[in-house]
């Protein structure tokens, strides 16, 4: 009777006109998730194991150089602008003045790395392309648009796939560099196409800038910063880590495994959509756990039938979308499977507790989930190499939704009647 109540509840968040327009960004994101899966796997099929390496190596350093700019400033944007919803001149403001801070995180991001000496021309790719890709899906979807949304998201998924079969077309001989500045213009390209057709109406003015809309930002912005800062090293610290003690070669077998285990995200992710607008508006504890109980149950059914899936045919699935050459990658895809599914189930709570305007939940949890997977994976990898790592994953994972569940019961219980805000 339980099941059917939450598929009741789920039945009518479909009669509502958010949820039609969640759900296109919905299945937007899932389709993006699955283009820059194949994507990946092409990649993988046309370069040399350490190429691929070196490329798996450049996108985790990248996403470390831009965890700032990528993570609080374009989340804030996003909020505000749809707090401002129907004044043009506060969009603007809260537009123009988080551009001026995202080009100085950037800009400072870069002298970080170039002094730390890890920033060659492939890194620098990388944090350009998350750069755009972000701060114009904070736009879009501060503004609303969730066609534009669903179709810049498919769109330079779609670009980076054309450009790199038809470089290999035309020269051959693919390189990693090459394929990390196909990352980089395809985000700029569909970004082009879309605002030369219809363009969106939020302006940069200099005469709104101000210290205090920045401070205001800035408050926001600092939980999500520091949740982003653990969720960054807690899914790229394996790949750091692999390359520093084992080598390339090895990063790129591994990579293989992490790459196939991205279904695992297609339906948190698309919940989390539908769901973080939908507790933005509720006022009541006992109404956030109305919506988000069914999702975590279907969620952790869907998470489980993966698992099952890869344990009976994990070395079919990579032979036939990897080939041979991978195998090797059999050993840990189940492993990190596994560490998938308490993943997916804490992609969902932590989206709820951001959408009710309390980051710092979901920070807690990922920041003490990446402490964890750093020491594991300095303890395990020189033991029992990429399986160690991939062990780590899920210890990592699983004290991560252990945590993000008991504060959520303890929470929710203490103040299931009274109002959120």
């Amino acid at each position: 009777m339980e099941i059917l109540d939450y598929a009741r509840q789920i039945k009518q968040l479909t009669e509502k006109e958010l949820f039609k327009s969640a759900l296109i960004v919905g299945i937007g994101s899932i389709m993006a998730t699955g283009l820059t899966m194949i994507f990946l796997i092409i990649v993988a099929r046309l370069l040399t194991v350490e190429d691929y390496g070196y490329t798996r190596f450049a996108l985790s350093m990248g996403a470390i150089g831009a965890f700032v700019i990528k993570s609080g400033f374009p989340t804030a944007l996003t909020r505000y602008l749809g707090k401002a919803r129907g004044d043009k001149n506060l969009q603007d403001s809260y537009f123009s003045n988080t551009f001026v801070v995202i080009i100085l995180l950037l800009i400072a991001s870069l002298l970080i790395l170039y002094i730390l000496n890890k920033l060659d021309l492939g890194i620098l790719l990388i944090i350009i392309g998350i750069t755009v890709s972000t701060t114009y899906l904070a736009i879009i979807t501060g503004v609303i648009l969730p066609k534009k949304i669903a179709i810049f998201s498919i769109g330079h998924s779609s670009v980076k796939i054309a450009f790199v079969i038809l470089l290999f077309i035309v020269i051959g001989d693919l390189k990693s560099i090459e394929v990390l500045a196909v990352y980089c213009i395809a985000p700029l390209i569909m970004l082009s196409i879309l605002e030369l057709f219809k363009p969106t109406k939020v302006h940069f003015k200099r005469k709104s800038l101000s210290g205090d809309v920045m401070k205001e930002l800035s408050i926001f912005s600092l939980p999500v910063i520091l949740g982003a800062i653990g969720g960054t090293i807690l899914t790229s610290i394996d790949i750091i880590l692999i390359e520093s003690f084992l080598g390339l070669r090895e990063v790129g077998i591994y990579s293989v495994a992490k790459t196939l285990t991205v279904v695992f995200m297609f339906v948190p992710q698309a919940f989390t959509i539908i769901l973080m607008p939908k507790v933005a508006g509720l006022k009541k504890m006992e109404d956030v756990v109305r919506y988000f109980k069914p999702t975590i149950l279907l969620t952790a059914a869907v998470s489980i039938g993966l698992v099952a899936g890869f344990y009976f045919f994990g070395d079919l699935a990579i032979k036939i979308v990897f080939g041979e050459k991978y195998l090797e990658a059999a050993n840990v895809l189940l492993i990190v499977s596994v560490g998938m599914v308490f993943s997916s189930i804490s992609w969902i709570l932590g989206g709820v507790w951001v959408g009710i305007g309390k980051p710092i939940i979901n920070a807690t949890a990922i920041n003490v989930a990446a402490v964890v997977n750093v020491i594991g994976n300095l303890i395990l990898i020189p033991k029992f190499g990429i399986v160690g790592s991939a062990i780590s994953l899920v210890i990592a994972n699983f004290i991560s939704l252990v945590i993000l569940s008991i504060l959520t019961f303890l929470i929710f219980k203490k103040g299931s009647k009274k109002s959120i805000i």
